[in-house]
Formats: C-alpha cells, structure tokens, sequence
C-alpha cells in the first residue's frame, strides 16, 4: 500500500524542480513576469476608471475633481512605470537568452540580428 502511494507521488513535481530546470525556470520567470503585467494593467483600468467616474460626479466641487485628477494621474504613471519596467526586463531577458511569453512576433529575432551585426 505505501510503495503504491510513493509511486503516485513521484510523478508530481514541484517548484522546486521548476527552478532546477533551466527550461522550468524559463517558464516560472515568465509566468511571473505575465501575471505581474496583467495584475498591474487591471490595476491601472480600476484606478483610472475610478477617477473618471470621481471626475464626472464631481458636480464642479473643486476639491473632488483635484483628487479625480491626481487619482487619473497616478493611474497613467504607474502604467508607463509598468510597461518601461516590461520592456527593459525583456530586454534584458533577451539578452541573457530567456523566452518570454510575451514576445512580439519578429521583435527579439530582429534584435538578434542587430546585435550579431547582421541586421543593417
């Protein structure tokens, strides 16, 4: 009975695993990185929209529509925040060879060549 358990137990693997594995770590990396970018997006849409709905039942109250502002304000700089931190760590990921998930289609082969000095 417990040689029957241990044997179910073999085929699953763990984080621990996914990280020893080159490829594994790939995938993690990426898959972080992926949920991070979209919970930030989400958060931009909730906090931008959220101000605009302040902004439009201000009703001309000087005070709200400062903080509708502030809050639509904050909103679009944490966004460029999110996609300049996006595009430097693919950046960075292609460099050191890691695939991402979200690789623009021609992007990373046309920095490759670039780099190799073959793309004039």
């Amino acid at each position: 009975m417990l040689l029957a358990a241990e044997e179910q137990f073999k085929a699953i693997t763990g984080p621990v695993e996914a990280v020893s594995d080159p490829q594994g770590f790939e995938n993690l990396l990426s898959t972080v990185i992926g949920l991070l970018t979209f919970v930030g997006g989400i958060t931009f849409l909730f906090w931008f929209m959220f101000g605009a709905y302040s902004w439009i039942t201000a009703g001309g109250n000087a005070e709200k529509l400062q903080k509708a502002g502030t809050s639509m304000t904050n909103a679009l700089t944490g966004l460029i925040i999110l996609v300049g931190a996006f595009a430097i760590t693919t950046v960075i990921a292609n460099l050191l060879g890691i695939d991402f998930i979200f690789d623009i289609p021609g992007t990373v082969k046309k920095l490759q060549e670039n780099l190799q000095g073959g793309g004039q």
